[in-house]
């Protein structure tokens, strides 16, 4: 997967692998679903209007059915 403009911020958590194999990238103001056996991309969510984006980005433990995001202003 290309990941154009990945922010270079030590703070940030813009990357995470899920247990079901799908990797989920914050990329400037919108986040994506990369299936690694089926090398589809998918656009979860944009934060467009807002003007915000994502600060992290987390699959949970057990399975990696749920993502979760939190943006730079502090939405979760």
């Amino acid at each position: 997967m290309d990941a154009p403009q990945l922010s270079d911020d030590f703070y940030l958590n813009l990357v995470d692998w899920s247990e079901s194999n799908n990797l989920a990238v914050g990329l400037m103001n919108s986040v994506y679903i990369w299936s690694a056996s089926s090398s589809e991309v998918v656009k979860l969510h944009e934060y467009g209007a807002t003007g915000d984006s994502p600060a992290s980005v987390c699959w949970s433990r057990r399975g990696g059915d749920y993502l979760a995001t939190g943006t730079v202003s502090g939405t979760v």
